[in-house]
């Protein structure tokens, strides 16, 4: 539910969901250690929320992309790992394939975005004829801007449809 891009709002977001979903018995686990992509500051939002939520005894650490330090609430300093460590190795692995996760769920979302329309809204446009009308008129702010001659036009358009097409967009401009 967070707008735009706040690191520190989505790991908020994303850590009190899951807390919630175990308190809740949505989640049928407690984690042993809840690891955190970022520096500090991303840690201490963490540790914020787990004492928020009553369970600030799980173990919580982060690594900082820069230069793959681990973060502790336990520790002042971070913890330096040499580069070539099987441990560091590990942490890094899990780093990246929760980002490729994350990518990919995000990517998901963008793409069933993209796949709604301000055309969704028109009774009588189904796939068929949302992808003619843009395929004609390359995007939804043109065909809204088309008058009722030109959208009956289009090969697939009849004058019914495209009446319904411009009296849709028409309504929504006063």
């Amino acid at each position: 539910e967070v707008s735009g891009i706040n690191d520190y709002a989505m790991i908020a977001e994303a850590l009190t969901r899951m807390l919630r979903g175990i308190k809740e018995g949505r989640e049928d686990f407690m984690p042993d250690l809840i690891m955190i992509d970022g520096g500090r500051g991303h840690l201490n939002t963490a540790v914020r929320v787990l004492a928020q939520e009553g369970m600030a005894s799980i173990e919580l650490i982060s690594i900082a992309k820069q230069f793959e330090w681990i973060h502790s609430p336990k520790f002042h300093a971070p913890l330096v790992i040499a580069s070539d460590s099987p441990a560091l190795y590990l942490l890094k692995k899990i780093r990246d394939e929760a980002h490729r996760f994350a990518i990919t769920y995000h990517r998901k979302l963008k793409s069933k975005a993209l796949e709604c329309s301000f055309l969704d809204g028109i009774l009588g446009i189904g796939e068929k004829r949302k992808r003619i009308l843009l395929r004609s008129f390359d995007s939804v702010d043109k065909i809204r801007d088309a008058s009722l001659e030109e959208l009956k036009a289009v090969p697939g358009i009849n004058l019914k449809i495209a009446r319904l097409v411009h009296d849709y967009f028409a309504s929504r401009l006063l």
